[in-house]
């Protein structure tokens, strides 16, 4: 086997928009914040969720690690299962997994306890060999879960990895990580191929198609 592709998870496999937006209206409106628009939230998916209120509320990071705790109960609890897979990404698994002998991984800066849960519930844990989220505080870099994957897949495949992801953070993890990058613009993070810049990448697509497209041509 010399085909493997690491995979970010909210804006590359699940849009995970509607679950993040409620448990950050619940847990700023505990705190007697003001809403944060719907516009600004689909910022925040994919980096630590204490950084993006930090710098939107202009906070100290007690308060917004106090926040993020807020989140995180209430994500877990109840808002994490609101996301939903995108439209021809079981398929594409699918294809990847069986009929081209791919091994994937999973890159995220989710949290592992529920990451997992969440990958099961929604029919996509069995297509992968090794799942890697992010710690209890999430201090974990990109570039560290990445890391965790190839160390898991193996070093000397390293040449044959692929990072798939939506986000400039997962370009430059990957990158950091001594890996290929796939950006894809239907996520949160990315918008065309302008926003990587300075990063090296190999390919960016606009849907699922061309990522079928791109990985089956071994890009």
């Amino acid at each position: 086997m010399n085909k493997f592709a690491i995979f970010d998870v909210d804006g590359t496999l699940l849009d995970p928009l509607k679950g993040v937006s409620d448990s950050i209206c619940y847990a700023t409106q505990t705190m007697g914040l003001p809403d944060i628009p719907e516009s600004v939230i689909k910022t925040f998916i994919g980096p630590p969720i204490q950084i993006s209120i930090a710098k939107y509320y202009s906070i100290n990071s007690d308060k917004a690690n106090k926040i993020a705790a807020l989140f995180r109960e209430q994500y877990k609890r109840q808002d994490v299962y609101k996301a939903v897979v995108y439209q021809g990404i079981k398929e594409l698994l699918r294809l990847l997994v069986i009929d081209n002998k791919f091994m994937l991984a999973i890159a995220s800066n989710k949290r592992q306890d529920y990451l997992i849960p969440l990958l099961e519930e929604k029919g996509l844990a069995s297509y992968f060999r090794f799942i890697h989220g992010s710690d209890f505080q999430q201090t974990l870099t990109k570039m560290d879960i990445i890391n965790k994957c190839i160390q898991d897949i193996g070093e000397k495949n390293k040449p044959n990895i692929l990072m798939i992801g939506d986000t400039l953070n997962d370009a430059i993890g990957a990158q950091s990580a001594g890996i290929k990058f796939i950006g894809v613009t239907y996520g949160y993070g990315l918008s065309s191929i302008d926003d990587l810049k300075g990063i090296p990448f190999i390919k960016v697509v606009d849907n699922i198609k061309q990522l079928k497209e791109a990985l089956l041509q071994g890009v």
